[in-house]
């Protein structure tokens, strides 16, 4: 069903989510708040005796023994009816005591005997052994079931799942050294494994009885009548008659005995019991669950059987009818279930066995060697490997045991163990008779009878030990076989074990007790145990001394007490002890109070090593000196000398006494509860009219701050009272106001009257109006827009009365959602009206929109299209470029563009994330236009180009010698030309190149022309001469021919250097970010030189003012960058086409500062575009030449390399001025 590596991993996430839960109960505790002090958690916590024989085992019985199962469940149930009375006083007895366990508690009645701790430790280990077994069987019997398959987890299930109940008990039951102390986390884990294990019992017992059939009736008619009478029998087939009510009487005995002294179930009554007013919860809570729990065992074992499972597998069906029907899901949940049984009942048995090892066995054996002292200080280490030593020898007690026997039968004879303490704890509370010795052999008697009726014949049937005493006797004698004792041969096993071990064991206890006598420990605490109430001190005793020094005493017990545990603890109980007693503070006391302090101090320190193991080594103090016990017996002879009786009477007395003690402890009990009960009426009530102040102050805040406008209205549209908030919605300045002057509000508040008739229709209708709006009308005639929320309130005979409701004005909401409608009509219209192909997609490229014309481009319709990838209506080469993209768009959170060629189609892809109002990326518009035609029209420009280089150059070569000097001019513009290209630092240096390059052709053409004039004239005149018709005239006129030509020649070429000299200039500083000192007014005269051909084409003229000798240390290129920028951004948009002008420049100096005014005459700049010209791409001439880049440009360079600031004013048709301010030792190096 699960690979076994699966359900570990399971088992692994539920045992933490445990373990968190046991650290936050823990936490809260601290803080006093802790959610184990609850008489719920306390009844449920209970529960854990439902453990896995319970979950499994109980339906594996019904199927063998009928209805007996059940006995173990009214048992507790007929018990849970006396816990008032003796749980209560064992509650009352582990306060008083510092009771630890059921070892303690039997130590502290009997004299503080370590016998008797010893042998109630080893019953209780014993007995515990084949309970803790069969937890260990069930997990790993149903972890094989749910896992399956054949895997090394499998084979290794059971140590592994030895292994995590050694830690989860570690780590949740054994981190302090006292287990006095609460754990509210332990208690906490098992009430949650308490509801788990309920939960999924009843899934099972639902799912058998309408999963599987359609309904009990159903269920029950599946199985012949014979097979359904023998489960619903009171002992199935085995046993008949009388015989049959022995064994439910057995059974009933042992469950009743087991629900209080199983170690874990005593634990968690009378230990963790935080309150005893939680008894009284208890009683009816736990009988409740018990039968919750059990309503399902006997449909799921006929469901199992109809099925068709194994009727002897019974206790597998629970978990077998989920997995045979392939409910995997609930399978899992059953085993999570049993685990939780199974798992809280070996931690808290664990636990408590460990610290009785420790205290009982453990440390006496410790105090008699002493190469062994060292461990007084690892107690809890000790008590770790106690807790591993128990679960192990369980692990290896059902290897031995578990094949051979049912759940529910190693269930019994754990219960038999505990039940041997039934007779020692009970006569110990109840009969002031019990003495030590009958006590002890009372147990020892009954935990032998238990091994040889009991737990032998289980081992005997494993095959684990010898079956001899089993079928012949004990020392071959068959009188002393262990399933027919002295010849009883006519009770079943269970009945006749008990029988037997209660014989013995009640027998020894009472007779032994009539014939031994009490010690004086026995006698010191009869009354507290057997009375109910703590022995007080007898005021108006003899007057004894204080003239024991009180430092002295508690440095005794302070070096016993060190032995076992740190300084700090140590100091806490000494300390705790006197203040108990009122002893703190005092230097001196008497030897009565020295008594009491001794006897406090070991109290609190049983609970750390038990009541035996405290009184021995406090007795080995030395606490008390010769001459002080000699003193102390005085007194207390004194003190029955005065009373002046025989000892009979004393006794006599003491019993009246004690028994008037008790009634009237039970009286003041009962009064204690009446007052206590009262007290909680009083506190409830407090705490409601307290709840009730609160709520109406909250509410008179609510009403007086809250934001909309509360009102009352009466039906016919008067206003019975509002809010401040109501009034000022509506224009009023008061409440008061509001409410004289709106006397009709259908006239005078709704701005349409039968807006009033349905709202009135409305609340009519259905009761209520929830959130209608419509237009309303102000106090001033203005109109808002309000949603009205309203409830009528009505009389006894159904008549509408009054009107309460909320108003809200939701004016600019409406407006928002008007203008979000418009907005998104808008564009939906240019989404589908763009020529591109447009998509909308998820950042996934799910297309979630797409316009026609994109479809179309596919052969589509959008609507095809809709909810499937992009990349799937993409070649897989541009499918994996478009899939890199959009992830990168959506990491980067910015715009990518790029293109992909379809074969002989290009497209120009552009795709933009959406991001939300956290700036994540929820969606991606995606643009898609063909380039195509673009892309020929480039490549028919290029030929072009190549064409055109080509003649040029032609051309060129076929210059003379005689314009080397004009060669040479060209070839120095065109190196620097390619210089400027190749240098990509400014974007518009190409085109300052080209129209320099105009420029410069004038005076190279002319020079040109005359040269090539020249030569014609040169030729014509040698022909002539050697013609011999060379005239005086000619030769002057061709003379004043070359010297005009060359004069041009000269004029034209000298021009064309200047240009190329201060185009090379400005170029070169533009180019580089190089810092010098240069003349500004010759510098920009020379910017101004490149821009002529610009100007030129314009009305536009130029004005510089600049003080000639004006020298700056800056970057040239940053003044020529600036000056270009402003030159070209006036004359794109300051004047229209042919519209004369003048641009002024106006730059002049002062305290270390250059001031920097450009102007111009256009047409201005409108005030909403004022705030935005230093923006990136904003301009108002897109794609009429404006890139929207110069003024940022131009921005940056001021801000940034030069370190000063930039401001533009300007007002329509009045021109436009830049003013910048530098600082002339600011510049900033890059």
């Amino acid at each position: 069903m699960f690979s076994p590596l699966v359900v570990l991993l399971f088992l692994a996430c539920y045992t933490s989510c445990l373990f968190l839960l046991a650290r936050w109960a823990e936490r809260r505790s601290e803080t006093g708040r802790s959610v184990t002090d609850n008489p719920w958690v306390y009844a449920l916590s209970l529960a854990t005796y439902c453990t896995s024989w319970t979950f499994y085992g109980s339906v594996g019985k019904s199927l063998d023994s009928g209805l007996l199962f059940l006995t173990i469940y009214l048992g507790p149930t007929l018990c849970a009816a006396l816990w008032w009375s003796i749980l209560r006083k064992l509650v009352r007895i582990k306060s008083s005591f510092h009771i630890t366990s059921i070892a303690d508690l039997l130590a502290a009645r009997y004299g503080k005997s370590h016998r008797i701790a010893a042998m109630a430790t080893t019953v209780a280990f014993v007995g515990s052994v084949p309970y803790v077994a069969l937890q260990l069987k069930s997990v790993i019997s149903t972890f094989s079931l749910v896992a399956g398959g054949d895997s090394f987890i499998l084979s290794s299930v059971g140590p592994l799942v030895v292994g995590l109940m050694i830690a989860y008990t570690i780590l949740l039951g054994v981190r302090r050294v006292d287990p006095t102390d609460r754990h509210p986390g332990m208690v906490a884990t098992v009430t949650a494994e308490a509801v788990i294990k309920l939960v999924a019992l009843a899934g099972v017992g639902l799912f058998a009885v309408y999963g599987l059939h359609s309904g009990l009736g159903d269920l029950l008619s599946s199985l012949p009548p014979d097979r359904l009478a023998s489960i619903l029998s009171l002992s199935g087939t085995a046993q008949s008659g009388g015989t049959a009510y022995v064994l439910w009487a057995s059974y009933l005995l042992l469950a009743m005995s087991a629900i209080l002294f199983l170690p874990h179930q005593f634990h968690l009554a009378v230990v963790e019991n935080a309150n005893e007013s939680h008894i009284r919860t208890a009683t009816w809570v736990f009988p409740l669950y018990l039968l919750v729990i059990n309503a399902f065992v006997v449909p799921i074992a006929v469901a199992g059987i109809a099925a068709g499972l194994d009727p002897s597998r019974g206790d597998i069906y629970v978990l077998g009818l989920p997995a045979l029907h392939g409910k995997a899901g609930l399978a899992l949940l059953v085993f999570l279930g049993g685990f939780s049984a199974a798992m809280s009942m070996v931690m808290v048995s664990s636990m408590t066995n460990a610290v009785m090892l420790t205290n009982h066995v453990l440390l006496p054996v410790i105090e008699r060697v002493r190469a062994l002292g060292f461990l007084k200080r690892r107690l809890l280490q000790c008590r770790w490997g106690c807790v591993a030593f128990l679960i192990l020898v369980s692990y290896w007690f059902e290897l031995a045991v578990g094949e051979s026997y049912i759940l529910v039968n190693i269930g019994i004879i754990a219960f038999g163990a505990v039940l041997q303490f039934a007779p020692a704890i009970l006569g110990g509370i109840f009969w002031r008779g019990g003495t030590r010795a009958g006590a002890l052999a009372g147990l020892s008697a009954g935990f032998v009878l238990w091994l040889h009726t009991m737990l032998l014949p289980a081992l005997s049937r494993s095959g684990g030990i010898w079956a001899g005493p089993v079928n012949e006797g004990l020392f071959g004698l068959s009188c002393l076989r262990s399933e027919a004792l002295f010849g009883l041969t006519s009770l079943d096993p269970v009945s006749h074990a008990v029988f037997w071990t209660m014989a013995f064991n009640v027998g020894l206890y009472v007779l032994v007790s009539l014939l031994s006598r009490q010690s004086g420990e026995e006698l010191a605490v009869l009354g507290e145990f057997t009375g109910l109430v703590a022995v007080r001190g007898r005021e108006g005793g003899p007057q004894v001394e204080a003239d024991i020094d009180l430092a002295d005493k508690c440095q005794l017990m302070e070096t016993t007490l060190k032995e076992y545990l740190p300084r700090a603890e140590v100091q806490d109980i000494l300390l705790g002890s006197m203040r108990t007693l009122g002893l703190y503070g005092r230097t001196q006391i008497s030897v009565t109070m020295l008594a009491a302090l001794y006897a406090e101090v070991e109290k609190s320190f049983s609970g750390v090593v038990g009541a035996a193991a405290a009184h021995k080594a406090l007795g080995k103090a030395g606490v008390f000196t010769p001459d002080e016990t000699r003193v102390l017996s005085d007194v207390y002879g004194g003190m029955l000398a005065e009373m002046r009786i025989t000892p009979d009477e004393m006794v006599r007395r003491i019993d009246y006494h004690i028994e008037r003690e008790r009634l009237l402890t039970r009286h003041a009990d009962e009064l204690k509860e009446t007052i206590r009960q009262r007290e909680l009426e009083i506190v409830e009530r407090r705490r409601v009219e307290e709840a009730l102040r609160k709520a109406e102050e909250n509410y008179r805040g609510i009403f007086l701050s809250a934001p909309e406008g509360i009102f009352q209205t009466t039906p016919e549209g008067r206003f019975l009272s509002a809010n401040p908030a109501m009034a000022n919605i509506l224009g009023y300045n008061t409440v008061e106001e509001l409410v004289a002057q709106i006397t009709d509000l259908g006239a005078q508040l709704y701005v349409y009257p039968l807006g009033r008739v349905r709202f009135l229709r409305v609340l009519s209708e259905t009761g209520t109006v929830d959130r209608m709006e419509m237009p309303m009308r102000r106090k001033n005639g203005s109109i808002f827009w309000g949603s009205l929320i309203a409830r009528g309130v009505r009389d006894a005979d159904g008549n509408l009365v009054r009107i309460d409701g909320l108003l809200s004005d939701v004016t600019e909401r409406k407006h928002a959602v008007e203008e979000q409608r418009e907005s998104e009509a808008r564009i939906r219209a240019l989404f589908n009206a763009t020529s591109d192909s447009a998509i909308l997609m998820d950042t996934e490229g799910v297309i979630l929109a797409i316009n026609e014309h994109g479809a179309k481009r596919r052969g589509l319709i959008p609507e095809d299209m809709t909810g499937h990838y992009i990349y799937d209506h993409l070649p897989p080469n541009a499918a994996e470029t478009r899939r890199l993209q959009t992830r990168e768009a959506v990491r980067t959170r910015s715009p990518r563009t790029f293109e992909e060629q379809r074969g002989e189609f290009h497209y120009a892809i552009t795709i933009y994330p959406i991001l939300d109002n956290d700036g994540v990326p929820r969606q991606l518009a995606s643009f898609s236009r063909d380039i195509t035609a673009q892309r020929e029209s480039e490549d028919t420009i290029r030929r072009l180009n190549e064409s055109l280089e080509q003649r040029v150059l032609e051309r060129t070569q076929q210059l003379e010698q005689a314009n080397l000097e004009l060669k040479e001019t060209v070839e120095q513009l065109s190196r620097t030309h390619k210089q400027l290209v190749e240098s990509e630092k400014m974007a518009s240096l190409g085109g300052l190149v080209a129209g320099v390059a105009h420029e410069i052709n004038t005076p190279v053409g002319i020079g040109v022309t005359a040269a090539s004039h020249l030569e014609a004239k040169t030729k014509a005149m040698l022909e002539g001469y050697r013609a011999g018709g060379l005239k005086r005239s000619s030769l002057e006129e061709f003379l004043g021919m070359c010297d005009e030509s060359t004069r041009m020649i000269l004029v034209n070429l000298r021009r064309a250097s200047d240009l190329i000299r201060s185009f090379k200039q400005v170029a070169v500083d533009r180019s580089t970010e190089e810092r010098r000192r240069f003349a500004l007014r010759d510098y920009l005269e020379e910017v101004l030189l490149s821009l002529k051909p610009q100007l030129k084409k314009t009305a536009i003229t130029v004005g510089l003012d600049c003080d000639p000798k004006l020298t700056i240390d800056s970057y040239p290129g940053a003044y020529s960058q600036i000056l270009t920028n402003l030159v070209t951004n006036a004359l794109t948009h300051a004047y229209d086409e042919g519209q004369a002008g003048r641009i002024s420049i106006n730059i002049s100096q002062g305290e270390g500062r250059l001031r920097f005014v450009f102007s111009d005459d256009g047409k201005g700049i409108r005030p909403e575009h004022l705030d935005k010209v230093f923006e990136p791409f904003y301009t108002t001439k897109r794609g009429r030449g404006g890139t929207g880049l110069g003024l940022h440009i131009l921005y940056n360079i001021v801000t940034q390399r030069l370190a000063g600031t930039v401001r533009c004013e300007s007002l329509p048709g009045q021109g436009t001025t830049f003013t910048l301010d530098v600082p002339l030792e600011g510049s900033r190096e890059q």
